[in-house]
């Protein structure tokens, strides 16, 4: 298997500064990769005080929500960079970590499009931007 004809390689430009998602109808999210640096170095610290509980797995799920709120709140902060054309009940949601954050609580389809986006290497690759492109 030739791994750069399966696998592509990724532009480290558009990971770290992020990447342009249409989400359809209007919708578009910008997004760093999810392996990016910053998001590793701020989860593991917002874990570190729960890392015993976790290790130990006897975990309720107050305890795995609040684990999700804790990556979330990441997310929103070192994935999602911003966005344009977001609205809930017609009105346009301007873009803030904590307007992320609040989404993807609320809409967890929503959360699911942007990590899917940001786990995604096809996200990050030029070639594939660049033919997206030309399909518009």
């Amino acid at each position: 298997m030739d791994l750069k004809k399966t696998y592509g390689t990724t532009d480290v430009d558009l990971e770290k500064n992020g990447v342009e998602v249409d989400l359809g109808d209007g919708a578009f999210v910008t997004v760093r990769r999810s392996n990016n640096k910053k998001f590793a170095d701020a989860l593991t610290k917002m874990r570190k005080p729960h890392e015993r509980r976790i290790q130990r797995g006897n975990n309720t799920a107050e305890f795995r929500e609040m684990l999700d709120d804790l990556t979330r709140k990441a997310v929103a902060k070192y994935v999602v960079i911003g966005w344009r054309g977001i609205e809930v009940d017609g009105k346009a949601v301007k873009y803030s970590p904590e307007a992320a954050e609040k989404l993807m609580k609320e809409f967890e389809d929503f959360q699911e499009d942007v990590l899917t986006a940001a786990n995604s290497r096809e996200t990050f690759r030029k070639e594939v931007i660049e033919e997206n492109e030309k399909n518009l």
